[in-house]
C-alpha cells in the first residue's frame, strides 16, 4: 500500500509539472502566433501599398498619353485605378495604426481623389475636342506634381510602417528564445521525473508479476487436467466423424453415378482421369477400363491439342478457379459433338490444388435447334425488310399523284376568282376524298410499323385539358355541320396521362371522329376525364347513336371490319380502331367500349397517370401564308422530275411577286443552275434519275459557291425515321408529299429569313 501510495504521488507531481510546462508553451506559443500575425499584416500592407503607388503611376501614364494622343486604349489602368483604388485604399486603413501612418494615409486618401477628379475633367475635356486645356495640364507637370506629393506620403506611411515592422521582429526573436529556453528546462525536468517514475513503477511491477506467476502456476495446473478430458472426448467425436465421412463420400460417388445426362469426371493436377461416370461413358462412349489414368485431351480434336487448348484449359481453372469453354469435341469412335466444358479447379483448406472436376454437356442438338431458329429468324427479317420496302414504296407511289391532286385543288379552292359554287363542291369532295386517301395510307403505315416493332414512343407527360381542347377546335365544324352538341371537361382540368403527345392526340381523334359519324342528328358527344384507380386515368367518349349489339362488340378492333357500314354513308377505312388499340397498348394502357344498342356507346381508354407538365409554347393559327414582301424578286429553284409536282409549285409560287421559280429535272442540271443562278432557296426531291437528292445536297454543300443556300427536301418518302434522316443529312426541312400549302410558304419564308 505504501509503494502504491508513493507511485501516485510521484505521478501527480510528473502531471502537475507537465501541464506547467504545457500551459507556459501555450502562453509563449500564442505570443509568437500574435507576433506572426502582425509580420503577416505588416507584409500584406507593404505589397498592398506598393500595388496602389504602381496602380496610380499607370493611371497617370496612360491618361497623360491619352491626352497627346487621344488614344482610349492608354485610359486601360486609368480606369482601373478609378473603380478599385477606394476598395485597395480602405484595406489599409488598419483599426491600430499608430498616428504617425494614419496622418500620412489620410493624406493620401484626401489627394487621390483630387487628381482623379482632374483626370476625369481633362479626358472630358479631351473628348468634347477642347484639347489645348487638357494638354496644358500636362505639359505644366500638373499630374507629376500630384505623384510626387501621392509618392512622399505613401513613402512615409511605408518606412513607418517598416520601423514598426522591425520592432515586432525584434520582439518576436525575443520570444522564440524564451521558448526555446522554456522548452530545455522543461524538458530536462520531464526527463528527471520520467527515470523517477520509471524506477518507481518497475519496482512496483517486479512484485506484481511475482503474484501473477503463481497465480498462473495453479491455473495452468487446471487447465491440463481439462484439457485432458477434452482429448478423451475428441478422440470420440473423430472417431464418429471418420465414419460420417465414409458415408458421405459413398453417396457423393452414387449422386455422381446417377448423373446420366452431363459427364462428371474428376482429374488430378495433371489432367489424368480419377473417376468416370455413366453420363460420361453415355456421351463419349469410353468404359472405366478404356479411360481411368488416361489425360483428358484425348476427347478434343487434333487441331485444338497442337493450339495447347486442354492446358490452357487447365491453367485458367488453376488461376481463376473456373474455365468454361465451348467447342467440338471426340468420342470413341471418332464422331464430334458440340459440347460446353466447364473445369473447376479443387483446393484443400490451405489452398494447394488438389485437381480438378470437369463437367461436360452436349449441346449438338440445342446448337442443331439454335441454327434453325437463327435461319427461321433470317427468313422472318428478310420478309419483313420485304415488307417495309413494299410499303414504303407504295405509299411514295401513291403519294406521288396524290400530291398533284390536292396541290392543284388547293390552287384552285383558294383562286382569285373564287370558283363558282358546284366548281367549290367539286373541289370540296376532291380534297376530303383526297385526304380521306392519305389518311388511309397514314394507317396503313403506322399499323404495320406496329406490327414490325417500329413504332418509336416518346413516353412523356401529356396535359388532357390542352390537348382535348386542340381535339374540340378540329373536329367543332364537322360536329356543327351534323348538329351535334360537344360537352368536353372544363379547361381547369389538371389530369395528366403518360404518352406520346401525337399519339394520345390520334387515339383522341379516332374516337372522336367516330362518334360524330356513327351519331344519330342532333346528337350528343359528351366526353369525361377520370382516375377510377390510383396511377390510371381514364378518357371516355359517349355518343347518342344507334349504339351496337353484343356480336358487333366482339368483332371490334379487327382490320379492315367495318360492322356492316360498308354500304353506308360514312367513310372509313376499318383500320382507325385497330390502330387506335395497338397505339394504346403501346403507351402502357388499354381500350374498349361500352354499348346498348338504341341507346348510344361509350368509347373508353386508359393511361399511366402522370404529373403535369411544364407550359408549351403557344402555336399561331393556321392559314395560307403571304409571300415575302419587298420589290426585290427573290429566286427559288425546284429540282424535280415529275412535271405534274413542278407545274405545281410553279403555279403556287406564281401567286407571289415577290418570288420567282427556276426549275431542273435531274440533279447534275440542278447543281449546275445552283452554280449560275445562286438562288435563294433550293426545293429538292429526294427520288431523282440517276442522282438522289441526298448526293445532290452532299454535292452542293461541298461546293463554295452553293453551301450557304438552304435546302429543303420535298419528299414522297414518309416512313418512320425519313425526315430525322433529312435533318441530320443537312435539309434546312423535310416536307413530305401531298405537300400543304400554307406549310409549303412557311417553309420557304424561314429558309428566306
Amino acid at each position: 500500500m505504501k509503494a502504491n501510495a508513493k507511485l501516485q504521488g510521484s505521478l501527480a507531481v510528473v502531471v502537475l509539472l507537465v501541464l506547467a510546462g504545457v500551459g507556459l508553451l501555450l502562453r509563449a506559443y500564442r505570443q509568437i502566433e500574435v507576433a506572426a500575425t502582425v509580420r503577416q499584416q505588416g507584409y500584406v500592407e507593404s505589397l498592398e501599398s506598393g500595388n496602389c503607388l504602381s496602380a496610380l503611376k499607370d493611371a497617370e501614364t496612360g491618361y497623360r498619353g491619352y491626352l497627346l494622343t487621344r488614344d482610349e486604349t492608354y485610359l486601360q489602368p486609368y480606369l482601373a485605378v478609378r473603380d478599385s483604388l477606394g476598395r485597395s485604399l480602405a484595406a489599409l486603413r488598419r483599426p491600430d495604426l499608430s498616428p504617425p501612418a494614419r496622418e500620412h494615409l489620410d493624406a493620401v486618401v484626401s489627394l487621390v481623389p483630387i487628381g482623379l477628379e482632374r483626370m476625369e475633367l481633362s479626358i472630358g475635356q479631351c473628348r468634347k475636342g477642347a484639347l489645348p486645356p487638357a494638354a496644358m495640364r500636362v505639359r505644366i507637370g500638373e499630374g507629376k506634381q500630384w505623384m510626387d506629393r501621392i509618392r512622399t506620403e505613401l513613402e512615409a506611411f511605408r518606412r513607418i510602417e517598416a520601423d514598426a515592422q522591425v520592432r515586432y521582429d525584434a520582439a518576436f526573436q525575443a520570444r522564440l528564445r524564451t521558448l526555446l529556453g522554456i522548452i530545455w528546462a522543461s524538458g530536462l525536468l520531464t526527463l528527471g521525473l520520467g527515470f523517477l517514475f520509471a524506477y518507481l513503477f518497475h519496482r512496483d511491477s517486479h512484485r506484481r508479476n511475482q503474484d501473477r506467476f503463481l497465480l498462473e502456476t495453479r491455473r495452468l495446473l487446471e487447465g491440463q487436467k481439462a484439457l485432458n478430458a477434452e482429448l478423451t472426448q475428441a478422440s470420440a467425436t473423430l472417431a464418429e466423424s471418420q465414419d460420417k465421412l465414409r458415408g458421405t463420400e459413398e453417396s457423393f460417388r452414387l449422386m455422381v453415378e446417377s448423373v446420366v445426362d452431363c459427364a462428371l469426371v474428376m482429374l488430378d493436377p495433371e489432367g489424368r482421369v480419377q473417376t468416370w461416370n455413366s453420363g460420361a461413358q453415355r456421351i463419349k462412349g469410353f468404359t472405366q477400363e478404356d479411360i481411368l489414368g488416361q489425360h483428358f485431351s484425348r476427347f478434343y480434336t487434333p487441331a485444338d491439342v497442337a493450339l495447347g487448348l486442354p492446358q490452357q484449359a487447365l491453367d485458367l481453372a488453376a488461376a481463376n478457379g473456373r474455365c468454361e469453354r465451348q467447342g467440338w469435341r471426340v468420342r470413341k469412335d471418332g464422331s464430334l459433338f458440340f459440347a460446353s466444358v466447364i473445369v473447376t479447379a479443387i483446393r484443400d483448406p490451405a489452398g494447394a490444388l488438389r485437381g480438378f472436376a470437369k463437367l461436360t454437356m452436349d449441346l449438338s442438338e440445342r446448337r442443331k435447334v439454335e441454327q434453325e431458329l437463327q435461319e427461321a429468324r433470317r427468313i422472318a427479317e428478310d420478309a419483313s425488310l420485304a415488307k417495309s420496302n413494299f410499303l414504303s414504296s407504295m405509299s411514295h407511289e401513291l403519294r406521288t399523284p396524290l400530291n398533284a391532286i390536292l396541290g392543284f385543288a388547293q390552287l384552285m379552292e383558294t383562286d382569285r376568282p373564287p370558283p363558282r359554287p358546284s366548281q367549290e363542291a367539286s373541289l370540296r369532295h376532291i380534297l376530303k376524298s383526297g385526304w380521306h386517301l392519305l389518311t388511309l395510307i397514314n394507317e396503313v403505315l403506322d399499323l404495320s410499323r406496329i406490327e414490325s416493332g417500329q413504332m418509336g414512343m416518346s413516353q412523356e407527360p401529356v396535359a388532357l385539358a390542352e390537348l382535348l381542347a386542340e381535339c374540340q377546335g378540329m373536329i367543332g365544324p364537322q360536329a356543327a355541320g351534323r348538329g351535334l352538341t360537344l360537352d368536353f371537361p372544363p379547361p381547369s382540368l389538371r389530369l395528366c396521362v403518360l404518352g406520346d403527345r401525337t399519339r394520345v392526340k390520334q387515339v383522341l381523334l379516332n374516337l372522336l371522329s367516330n362518334a360524330i359519324k356513327y351519331n344519330a342528328r342532333e346528337g350528343l358527344i359528351e366526353v369525361r376525364c377520370s382516375e377510377r384507380v390510383p396511377g390510371r386515368v381514364r378518357v371516355a367518349i359517349r355518343d347518342t347513336g344507334p349504339g351496337l349489339r353484343p356480336e358487333q362488340v366482339a368483332q371490334l378492333f379487327q382490320p379492315f371490319n367495318r360492322l356492316e357500314q360498308g354500304a353506308g354513308l360514312e367513310e372509313g377505312s376499318g383500320i382507325g380502331l385497330v390502330l387506335a388499340k395497338r397505339l394504346v397498348e403501346l403507351m402502357g394502357g388499354g381500350i374498349g367500349v361500352d354499348s346498348c344498342p338504341g341507346v348510344g356507346s361509350e368509347f373508353w381508354f386508359e393511361l399511366p397517370a402522370a404529373a403535369a407538365p411544364g407550359p408549351a409554347p403557344e402555336a399561331g393559327p393556321p392559314g395560307f401564308l403571304p409571300g415575302p414582301s419587298g420589290s426585290t424578286v427573290q429566286e427559288v429553284l425546284y429540282v424535280e422530275d415529275n412535271p405534274a409536282n413542278l407545274a405545281l409549285v410553279e403555279q403556287i409560287l406564281a401567286r407571289h411577286p415577290g418570288l420567282r421559280l427556276l426549275t431542273a429535272t435531274d440533279g447534275p442540271s440542278g447543281i449546275a443552275l445552283a452554280r449560275k443562278a445562286q438562288p435563294k432557296v433550293i426545293l429538292m426531291d429526294i427520288n431523282l434519275p440517276g442522282m438522289s437528292g441526298f448526293e445532290a445536297l452532299h454535292r452542293l454543300r461541298a461546293d463554295p459557291a452553293t453551301a450557304a443556300i438552304p435546302v429543303l427536301a420535298i419528299s414522297a418518302n414518309a416512313m418512320t425515321g425519313e425526315r430525322e434522316r433529312g435533318l441530320a443529312a443537312g435539309f434546312a426541312d423535310y416536307l413530305t408529299k401531298p405537300i400543304k400549302l400554307d406549310e409549303l410558304m412557311a417553309a420557304i419564308l424561314a429558309a428566306l429569313a
